[in-house]
């Protein structure tokens, strides 16, 4: 700054007094300023190195406190594991988040009553912890600060504690019993069980409770995850005072054999019955109207559920993974719902909504069905055969999802769509033949269909998803290049139609294209210019992360995917795209034109921008 000033005053002088300056005189000024100048230029470059320094040192600084901090969390994470026992001194007033978190040999723990909270996760892993005072100074208790405390058996909550958080005691496995101080104003505790001081809450049922539950007449609110976990109780029995019960409220009972509804309860709650493998029968009172997310999921034994006449609601996964399932029974009145040979069906029997798991071998749909809904055949895995009527329209996304033993499925030509997520994880599933009729195929419709080696038809197809045949033998690359028969200008395309869907051995040409580089040409040696034109579309990422150098289409496009070209570093010339085609924003991401590396040249018809103006960095 002071050289600036200096310079600044000098140029100013040599300004306001170059009239009056004889010439002669003038050449010392200039030298004196030239001086200056380079003193000033030399000062700039010595400030402009000490700051790249200063940028060195820091960078390093960060880089040695990580590994410090790393290297100290190991240790730490050592010791964690082999602390048994635990005494705080009075003076400490505060134990962070997740302070014992993982000490699975704890057994003992001391904590002063100066502490006036118990953060969240602070004991959570603490497998080994029997027994633990809670001080008198305690008025907060966070979400799952005991979570997994397995031989956890008893806890006391003294008097000045006014907020339990959820999730304190999950996972508590050998908890028989919570105790609350008489003289607690917000909590109390009756039979071992945490309830609200007027009583009509139950919060939390010890997960170590054996047999039988009652709840008494009094209490009205059954809270979120009051039971969960509870695995040894086999039989619970609500009042009928029950108004509501909370999410995932009976959720792992997984010995639960009995439970009653009460007539009050209008909706059963996401996850309620979740993972409760030993309930075989329950009865949905009149009343209820709706049937959450996953409320009898994984309820591997029940065989048979009536729906009645109220219920105007069942939402996705509601009996999902329900493996015995054989027979929907829908009251007659329902204005929503039917069941037609314990299939649950749309009133107007147009769509099917849910078939039962348990039914096995072959199923023909009927001909008034025109929709299969979503997640409508999902995990029945007892099913092996298919067929599917011409009046069927639209097949829902995961309508097959994990349909394991299925071996054959024919697609009529009146389906137009083939949703997300379809048929993924069909392992059995060996071949599939696209009609025509089919213009979109949704994204991972066949993933995971180990294998699916064969794909016929689609001569129709507009757009292909996201991974729609990932991890098929269809999509398999080879897996060294000698295993490929190059032509000069040969390119493998995975074609279904039309339709680039992928390449064989992109894995393979990428390895090589990597090694290929020649440091001296600045150059790789595998470098593709590809003529496209004929071809519909491109899946999305079919084509992603290829040694492209630039591409061609014509008017048969239709559509270019999300990250088709996606990291085709050397991507720099695109021709072709007619102005009716839909291409995806992501398209052409991280290629050069993107990060501002070279010049990227893209010719396309008039119009087809309209919708990308102000993404991407396009200019005007």
């Amino acid at each position: 700054n002071d050289l600036e000033n200096k310079y600044n005053e000098q140029l100013n002088q040599i300004v306001n007094e170059c009239e009056v300056i004889p010439s002669n005189e003038l050449k010392k000024y200039t030298d004196e300023l030239e001086r200056v100048s380079k003193q000033y230029n030399n000062s700039m470059s010595e400030i402009a190195n000490t700051k790249k320094e200063i940028d060195d040192a820091e960078k390093e600084l960060k880089i040695r406190c990580e590994n410090q901090r790393v290297n100290a969390d190991n240790d730490l994470a050592i010791k964690r594991t082999e602390l048994e026992s635990v005494k705080l001194g009075n003076s400490v007033t505060y134990i962070g988040a997740y302070a014992f978190y993982g000490c699975s040999k704890l057994n003992h723990i001391y904590i002063p009553n100066n502490v006036t909270v118990i953060k969240e996760n602070t004991f959570k892993g603490c497998s080994n912890l029997t027994d633990i005072t809670i001080p008198q100074g305690v008025t907060e208790i966070r979400y799952s600060a005991f979570e997994n405390c397995s031989k956890l058996h008893h806890i006391y909550i003294p008097a000045n504690v006014k907020d339990i958080s959820y999730g304190v005691f999950d996972e508590c496995y050998s908890l028989q019993k919570i105790k609350v101080d008489p003289n607690n104003s917000v909590y109390k505790s009756e039979d071992g069980i945490l309830y609200y001081k007027k009583g009509e809450t139950a919060i939390r049922i010890p997960c170590g409770k054996r047999g039988n539950v009652t709840i008494p007449s009094n209490v009205k609110y059954i809270e979120s995850r009051a039971f969960i976990g509870c695995n040894k109780l086999e039989n619970i029995h609500l009042p009928s005072s029950i108004k509501t019960i909370g999410d995932g409220a009976f959720e792992q009972c997984s010995k639960l054999k009995n439970i009653n509804i009460p007539a009050e309860i209008k909706e059963l709650n996401n996850n309620l019955f979740e993972d409760c493998h030993s309930l075989t029968n329950i009865i949905i009172p009149e009343g209820v109207t709706k049937i959450g997310w996953e409320v009898f999921k994984g309820c591997e034994k029940l065989k048979e559920i009536k729906i009645p006449s109220s219920v105007t609601e069942i939402k996705l996964n509601a009996f999902d993974e329900c493996i015995s399932m054989f027979n929907y029974n829908v009251d007659s009145k329902n204005n929503i719902y039917t069941s037609e040979d314990g299939i649950l069906l749309s009133k107007d029997k147009s769509t099917i909504v849910k078939y039962p798991c348990g039914k096995k071998g072959n199923y023909t749909i009927p001909s008034h069905i025109n929709r299969i809904g979503e997640k409508a055949f999902s995990r029945c895995s007892n099913l092996t055969n298919i067929v599917i009527p011409t009046s069927v329209t639209s097949i829902g996304d995961y309508a097959f999802e994990s349909c394991t033993n299925l071996t054959k499925v024919e697609i009529p030509s009146s389906v137009t769509s083939i949703g997300n997520n379809t048929f993924e994880y069909c392992s059995n599933l060996t071949n599939i033949e696209i009609p025509d009729s089919v213009t979109t195929i949704g994204a991972y419709a066949f993933e995971g269909c180990e294998n699916l080696a064969w794909v016929d038809g689609g001569w129709g197809l507009e757009r292909v998803g996201e991974g729609a045949f990932e991890d098929t033998p269809f999509l398999y690359g080879v897996e060294s290049l000698d295993d490929y028969n190059e032509d000069d200008d040969y390119f493998d395309y995975i074609l279904v139609g039309d339709f680039i869907v992928g390449c064989h051995g992109r894995d393979a040409f990428w390895q090589e294209y990597e090694e290929s580089y020649d440091e001296e040409m600045d150059r790789y040696d595998w470098e593709w210019e590809l003529d496209l034109t004929g071809y519909t579309g491109v899946a999305d990422g079919a084509l992603q992360y290829l040694p492209i150098t630039s591409l061609v289409f014509d008017d048969s496009l239709l559509s270019v995917g999300e990250y088709a070209f996606a990291d085709c570093e050397l991507l720099k010339y695109v021709e072709g795209i007619p102005a009716t085609a839909s291409v995806a924003e992501t398209a052409f991401e991280c290629t050069p034109y993107v990060d501002g590396w070279e010049a990227f040249h893209l010719l396309i018809e008039d119009g087809v921008l309209v919708e990308y103006d102000y993404s991407l960095g396009w200019d005007d």
